[in-house]
């Protein structure tokens, strides 16, 4: 590699975040001498156009030299575009069919007899609990029947997890036989199981953000499966690198992926449903099969070759800078949203129906008080000057408001031969007013109602 690649590999590594120091102590663990780190720094080993200080010449690879593969520093470069991509991952399909097929027919197998099973006696158990939900008895059932969800969820989850990872370690692996791609799928399947409800949790939590923050994810976490099966990096380590390859492609990689979508998943799709809406099930099941035998390991060797494109392109060196706490807090963010809206729409329509019980509460009570007043009226030919009058021979307690505890508002009319009792309402009636008043000649009125009466 000559001195315009050096002066690139060296540009690339600052732009990645890495101070001159840990570069220099990458090139220090590989054999630079203090001195000749010193001059690669200062320019002099670019000015003096020369690279025969670190014991090569210009032709000489650079990278070989200081330690690093091609393939960890990378070419650069483009990507391809979408037909391409599906060229190459249908030339690498065809060159892994043999064990991809017999996987999937045995993860297919496997996992219709194992989920038939658990599903037959998760439903026996489950009968067995409801029978039983009595007492003390009864919630220890309840607290087994749930347990049982869970533990159900939780197998099938992990044969997922198993049989997802044999197929991508068939398309990553051109030489090894079925026995050892699923012994190593084992090993790694609570590994990738992690790794999988990780990206979901982030993904998910970003996407109730108004949705545009979970594609952001989706399409920078995309790659996480394949670092931990082709790099064996692990959890976040494997999501924050994915991002790193992603970073600067992100519209690339979105765009083959709509593409691969409209060329091939969206057109499988439209047949599945269109079986499924003719309910020949045979029909569907059958296709259904030759989708997850023939389809499904043809969509993730599309998804390989991109990732192998982009790592071709960067280098599988590249340094992670991202750190993962933004992105736990904006996945947390959207997790809350959801109680958060609960809570908000729980708390208005509860205090809409406290607010709607108070105002009943009001209504009635000045028609008690209605009533208790006309009463008096018919004892003493006058109305009393207080409420207070009332109690407790025309009515047990003068009522309050409910909310605010004070008294009605009580005024006299007509030299006593008239009153009006009035409240304060929560929500307004359907004039628009929020007070309520009665008079005694008449049921139930607003105040504008009365003051064209007097």
């Amino acid at each position: 590699m000559d001195i315009k690649s050096l002066q690139e590999w060296l540009r690339q590594n600052r732009q990645a975040g890495l101070s001159d120091a840990q570069i220099g102590e990458q090139l220090r663990s590989t054999g630079w001498t203090d001195q000749q780190i010193t001059e690669l720094f200062s320019g002099d080993m670019f000015r003096q156009g020369q690279l025969e200080a670190v014991g090569a010449s210009k032709k000489n690879d650079f990278d070989t030299m200081a330690g690093f593969s091609a393939s960890q520093t990378g070419t650069g470069g483009s990507l391809p575009g979408v037909f391409e991509l599906m060229g190459q991952a249908w030339d690498l399909f065809k060159s892994r069919i043999g064990n991809l097929i017999i996987i999937s027919a045995i993860s297919l197998i496997l996992g219709a007899v194992v989920g038939g099973a658990i599903f037959v006696i998760g439903g026996l158990g489950a009968g067995y609990a409801l029978f039983s939900l009595n007492g003390i008895n009864g919630t220890t059932q309840y607290i087994t029947l749930i347990g049982s969800f869970v533990l159900y969820l939780l197998i099938i989850s992990l044969i997922y997890s198993w049989i997802q990872a044999s197929i991508i370690i068939a398309i990553t692996n051109t030489d090894s036989g079925v026995g050892y791609i699923l012994s190593r799928a084992f090993r790694l399947t609570l590994p990738y199981w992690w790794l999988t409800i990780l990206m979901g949790f982030l993904t998910a939590g970003a996407s109730m953000l108004f949705a545009v923050p979970g594609i952001v994810f989706s399409i920078w976490f995309s790659f996480g499966i394949f670092v931990l099966i082709a790099e064996d990096t692990r959890g976040f380590q494997a999501l924050l690198k994915s991002k790193e390859y992603v970073r600067g492609y992100w519209w690339a990689v979105l765009g083959r992926n709509l593409g691969m979508a409209v060329l091939v998943t969206i057109p499988i799709s439209l047949i599945s449903a269109g079986l499924a809406y003719t309910k020949i099930a045979a029909l569907g099941m059958i296709f259904n099969g030759i989708v997850f035998v023939f389809f499904l390991p043809y969509a993730i060797s599309f998804s390989y070759t991109i990732y192998t494109n982009l790592r071709s392109i960067k280098g599988s060196s590249i340094q992670i800078t991202q750190k993962k706490a933004g992105i736990i807090i904006t996945a947390i963010l959207g997790w809350c949203i959801i109680p958060i809206m609960f809570i908000t729409i729980g708390g208005a329509a509860l205090w809409g129906t406290k607010s709607k019980v108070a105002d009943a509460s009001r209504k009635s009570d000045i028609s008690q008080l209605r009533i208790a007043a006309v009463l008096y009226y018919d004892d003493n030919h006058t109305y009393p000057f207080s409420l207070t009058e009332l109690a407790p021979k025309y009515i047990s307690t003068v009522p309050t408001d409910p909310k605010t505890n004070e008294p009605y508002t009580y005024t006299l009319l007509e030299n006593g031969s008239d009153f009006s009792i009035c409240a304060q309402l929560d929500n307004k009636d359907v004039f628009g007013n929020k007070e309520y008043c009665v008079e005694s000649g008449y049921s139930s009125s607003t105040n504008s109602y009365n003051s064209a009466f007097r």
